[in-house]
């Protein structure tokens, strides 16, 4: 899946609760690959910007 259609998906599905369930508190039990957290955590910039 590429990258833009993976940002859209997660979007459309909700971001803010996949972000929080997946990297409550960024201690992660499980080693995701790397583009998981960097997905994961540039979801969470765009939710800081849109919740202003």
């Amino acid at each position: 899946m590429p990258l833009q259609k993976a940002k859209d998906f997660a979007i459309e599905t909700g971001a803010k609760s996949i972000s929080q369930n997946i990297a409550p508190d960024q201690k992660l039990k499980v080693k995701l690959p790397k583009v998981y957290i960097d997905l994961i955590n540039e979801l969470q910039e765009l939710l800081k910007k849109a919740e202003g």
